[in-house]
């Protein structure tokens, strides 16, 4: 496999957009699973994942689309369009947008009639369209299948192309991408504090939460379920752990008796009394605990115990 190089300028939580191609993605036919699979994969990362966006099989499509992304994104994921057929466009829409001749990869070529022979399957005068790559690009080798992908640079931007096929995307993401992305970024991972809670409505939360001013530097976000509302916090870098506590423990006892149970985004694992006297992971403040009324509890046997003696599994 090529060596992709390392960038100039490391950039600290790069801005990334998910770019899916495909007639069969925008018309519906296909359900867009390699978006949702990518963002979950970089957001714990610390990437800022701020767009998804699917284009069909237009060649000027693609192009446009390309075009605009390099000018916002540090970082672009792409999957799709990098396989044999006539509707496979992804290589050439690269080659017009950034003005890069397609030239024929022998080790490409190679690894693509490998593979055929390896599957027994006959070698069509189609598949080595997969073989042509950009100028200038970084081959990423498949292992698991024909298409090879390829990054490039444009400016600050990262562009990185992958399969379509979600088999082979995920696992050309975790073996050629993902060691670049925290070996040339300077990644934090996200800290977010979230609440879940039952009995009022997102309009009765939110004006819960606004009696409190919160700062710029947290977002505050609110996702509907059937079970409940789960209201997110999320910090800033520059924010100490200090100040972190204290917010959230103004946030939980303004939501009150509504909340039945609070998250670290970054573990999923509940918090709570056990937690915050320093068992095994800890993960939130103390300050969780520590407070006056409703919002004291403790994770006990599984259960969440409210300082009113109640519990709830």
């Amino acid at each position: 496999m090529n060596l992709i190089p390392s960038i100039a300028v490391p950039c600290t939580n790069p801005v990334v957009e998910i770019l899916s191609q495909g007639d069969e993605v925008i018309t519906g036919a296909v359900t867009d699973t390699n978006a949702a699979w990518l963002a979950q994969a970089v957001t714990p990362l610390g990437c800022r994942v701020r767009r998804h966006t699917a284009v069909g099989d237009r060649l000027e499509d693609i192009v446009a689309v390309l075009q605009e992304t390099v000018a916002r994104a540090d970082i672009v994921l792409c999957s799709g369009g990098l396989g044999p057929t006539c509707d496979d466009l992804t290589a050439e829409a690269v080659s017009v947008a950034f003005a890069l001749p397609l030239e024929r990869d022998p080790v490409a070529l190679e690894s693509i009639r490998a593979f055929m022979t390896r599957r027994g399957r006959d070698f069509a005068t189609c598949n080595e369209k997969q073989a042509w790559l950009p100028q200038g690009v970084t081959r990423l080798d498949n292992a698991w299948g024909t298409a090879p992908g390829f990054t490039l640079r444009q400016g600050r931007c990262w562009l990185v192309f992958m399969p379509g096929v979600p088999r082979e995307m995920q696992a050309m993401f975790e073996h050629r991408v993902k060691p670049v992305l925290q070996a040339d970024y300077r990644l934090c991972p996200p800290r977010w504090t979230v609440f879940h809670t039952t009995g009022e409505g997102e309009s009765g939360l939110q004006a819960r939460c606004d009696r409190l001013n919160l700062p710029v530097d947290i977002r505050l976000g609110f996702l509907a379920r059937e079970s409940g509302v789960a209201v997110k916090l999320g910090f800033a870098d520059a924010m100490d752990e200090a100040c972190r506590g204290q917010w959230v423990q103004a946030v939980g006892e303004a939501l009150g008796a509504c909340v039945v149970r609070v998250d670290s985004e970054s573990t999923g694992k509940p918090v709570g009394r056990a937690d915050a006297a320093g068992g095994e992971g800890a993960t939130e403040p103390a300050a969780l605990t520590q407070g006056a009324g409703d919002f004291q509890f403790a994770a006990v046997a599984g259960q969440h115990v409210f300082d009113d003696g109640q519990s709830q599994t």
